[in-house]
């Protein structure tokens, strides 16, 4: 059984944050992570900032 999985931490200031995502390895799959992680960025950056 291979399981695939994305995961991405970051860092802002004095705020971090982690996005782990099952990934099922298709193209499709890739893209959702894709765009989870920008959408999760935008918010983590506009909280830290205040």
């Amino acid at each position: 059984m291979e399981i695939k999985a994305n995961l991405l931490v970051a860092h802002q200031g004095t705020g971090a944050t982690r996005v782990a995502y099952v990934n099922t390895g298709d193209a499709a799959a890739q893209k959702n992570f894709e765009d989870l992680v920008q959408r999760i960025g935008d918010k983590f950056v506009k909280g830290v900032q205040g």
